[in-house]
């Protein structure tokens, strides 16, 4: 398999020849260069905390969900950093009114360097699609992989908050993400395929994880029938998964959401849209939220991945 591009001459000079000196420049480069307006924090201890949003099935609004809660903590002063790693094609770039050529593959294979294909959202987010490639690092050249890991690691330094629009979690290879998250946000609608798709990915989380999901039942109208949704659910799955869930709430339709989809602006910044207001309680909730200190998010998941592929390597070798 190879990745799903070729290098010019222009792009090849982009390699780093010297890995250290490529890494002090990035690290010259951190803090304001991509937090306008934000001291640089590059060098502190501040724990980054992660937020993998995933769902059972597609077109439920979890792109929806993950981008107007990066854009509410954004406008509250939270540095946040969105990862675009659904299967497919990525669309949360153009969900913002932007269009994103360079992406987290191209800094894979050397053609460019993380601070080039960051992207600059509304609240000052920033945006980096081709994430699913976290998931296949034998992709990455060996001489690189060292080079690619640091430089999200220093990434991840200068957020306060990292979100994963991971895709659906029907397959069992989003669960390095989802296995290296803070929170699971786990995103259904009322509809009884979204539900049973829901607690399909209940009972792959209740054996391939130990940290917990909350629920978010999106384009429900009446707190009534969503609490009855949520209950049914946790009901379902503390008795024959043994696995405890959060309520995190619930996502009532409004004109204005569909609307911002067409004109690519995240519907949060329209302070009228009921929604709006929803958003930005989850995001206050979530603010205030510590979690204890662990290894940084890309280490978990690569360090997963590469295990993975290493595994898969000697037993075809040995097959």
């Amino acid at each position: 398999m190879t990745l799903p591009f070729t290098m010019t001459e222009s792009e090849t000079l982009a390699i780093p020849c010297d890995q250290a000196t490529g890494l002090r420049s990035l690290k010259a480069q951190s803090g304001i260069s991509w937090f306008k307006g934000q001291h640089d924090v590059a060098m502190t201890d501040s724990r980054c905390r992660v937020i993998v949003v995933t769902s059972g099935k597609g077109g439920v609004g979890k792109s929806t969900y993950a981008l107007n809660l990066a854009v509410a903590l954004g406008e509250m002063g939270q540095r946040v950093l969105l990862l675009d790693a659904a299967e497919g094609v990525s669309h949360l770039d153009l969900m913002c009114g932007l269009h994103s050529y360079w992406n987290l593959e191209h800094v894979g294979s050397g053609a460019r360097q993380l601070v080039e294909v960051i992207l600059d959202c509304p609240g000052d987010v920033k945006l980096l699609t081709g994430c699913r490639l976290l998931l296949q690092p034998e992709l990455i050249p060996v001489p690189l992989r060292t080079f690619f890991i640091e430089q999200l690691a220093q990434l991840e330094k200068n957020c306060d908050t990292l979100i994963v629009d991971a895709g659906t979690a029907s397959f069992p290879v989003v669960y390095p993400f989802v296995r290296a998250a803070d929170r699971i946000d786990l995103i259904t609608t009322p509809e009884p395929t979204s539900i049973a798709n829901t607690y399909a990915v209940l009972k792959h989380l209740s054996v391939r994880c130990q940290n917990s999901a909350g629920i978010l039942i999106t384009s429900c109208h009446e707190d009534q029938h969503a609490e009855a949704i949520f209950e049914r659910l946790a009901r379902t799955s503390r008795t024959f998964l043994q696995y405890g869930i959060e309520k995190l709430g619930k996502l009532g339709y409004h004109e204005d959401v569909m609307a911002s989809i067409g004109s690519r602006t995240p519907f949060v910044l329209k302070t009228s849209c009921p929604v709006s207001a929803q958003i930005r309680r989850f995001a206050g909730k979530w603010a205030t939220r510590s979690f204890a200190p662990r290894k940084s998010f890309f280490r978990l998941v690569l360090s997963e991945t590469e295990e993975k592929a290493m595994n898969c390597i000697h037993a075809m070798a040995i097959t």
